[in-house]
């Protein structure tokens, strides 16, 4: 059902979404949205488990972790290797660089 956009013309989502699509793109977060749906694969199923990536700009990806002993492993051991295995994953050289932090709550 279309609903009634400025100036009372008719506007469906097949009118919107692209234009949105390509805002989201340009954020990085169509990229994020990649990331997110192959994460377990990139990174693999144990770092997933306590990881979540949830910011991606300028080549930076932010990453929460549930508990801070797996965030120091993450940042001291395995953070060069994890850039490497997501660039290789999606087949495009999108990060530099990988800061974790303590997830909240």
């Amino acid at each position: 059902m279309a609903e009634r956009g400025r100036y009372g013309k008719s506007v469906t989502t097949g009118d919107i979404l692209p234009g949105s699509l390509k805002k989201v793109e340009k954020k990085g977060g169509g990229k994020l949205a990649v990331l997110s749906a192959t994460w377990g694969e990139l990174v693999g199923e144990d770092v997933s488990r306590h990881t979540e990536p949830c910011y991606l700009r300028a080549r930076r990806l932010s990453v929460e972790v549930d508990d801070s002993i797996w965030m120091a492993e993450l940042s001291r051991f395995h953070k060069r290797t994890m850039i490497e295995a997501i660039n290789k994953g999606l087949e495009e050289d999108i990060l530099d660089n990988i800061v974790f932090r303590l997830k909240k709550g």
